[in-house]
């Protein structure tokens, strides 16, 4: 709903990010990499760049990201809330509102020994997506995206979170920029029926402050991160809320 968008505008804001907007209309050179449905053709296109609906809001994203880039910006923060055309079964065309969501730069290290700023990583990204409520993890795999993962909403498949390849990455760094190239996109129907389910109860306010601890676990190099996020959760300690 216009609500709930409204109010997802605002908090990715308070995030640090800002919103993009891309065409419905575009080329169809990036969209079948990141649709998860058939790309839909335009009959009698005006050119190349306007030959398709877009299957992903990815791709507009990445291009936002160069500009960024080649204008100077150190460190980029976007997002973008519309809509995406796809063919999940044959000669059945669907729309679905979707959530797009882009990272790439340096960010300032949270502790007090005044150490240098480092690069965002995957974990920042799945730290934002996080705060929205029921949104878990698990390992993925992905043509464009080295390390992904598969985004879930309440146990339902809901989207994809990943890094951008290197070739693909370099293709949107300019002036020497580097660094990872942090990519995400989710269906917003599933977030906001999910949050309306967990905004129907109320907790008592917390009688002590939150506390964060950082773990350091020796494992073999073939054990997912999701195992060990399992792992945890299984134990249903009532005092752990969250895992990021």
């Amino acid at each position: 709903s216009y609500d709930f968008a409204l109010g997802l505008r605002r908090r990715l804001a308070g995030a640090g990010f800002h919103e993009a907007r891309s065409g419905t209309l575009t080329g169809s050179r990036d969209q079948e990499a990141f649709s998860t449905g058939g790309v839909i053709a335009v009959r009698n296109p005006m050119g190349e760049e306007h030959s398709t609906l877009r299957g992903s809001l990815i791709p507009g994203l990445l291009d936002s990201v160069a500009r960024n880039l080649r204008h100077g910006a150190e460190s980029v923060r976007l997002f973008e809330i519309g809509r995406v055309y796809q063919t999940p079964e044959k000669n059945k065309a669907e729309e679905r509102l979707r959530l797009g969501l882009v990272m790439t730069g340096r960010v300032h290290g949270e502790n007090w020994r005044g150490e240098p700023a480092r690069s965002l990583d995957l974990f920042d990204l799945k730290g934002v997506l996080s705060r929205f409520g029921a949104v878990t993890f698990r390992a993925a795999s992905h043509a464009r995206l080295p390390l992904a993962l598969e985004i879930l909403i309440s146990g339902k498949p809901a989207g994809l979170l990943g890094i951008l390849s290197p070739a693909d990455a370099r293709e949107v760094m300019v002036g020497g920029h580097q660094g990872q190239i942090l990519v995400a996109e989710l269906d917003l129907a599933l977030l906001e029926k999910s949050t309306a389910a967990l905004s129907k109860g109320t907790a008592a306010l917390p009688k002590f402050p939150s506390v964060r601890r950082d773990l350091a676990l020796l494992l073999d190099a073939a054990v997912p991160y999701a195992v060990v996020e399992e792992s945890a959760l299984a134990a249903k300690e009532e005092l752990l809320t969250g895992i990021i």
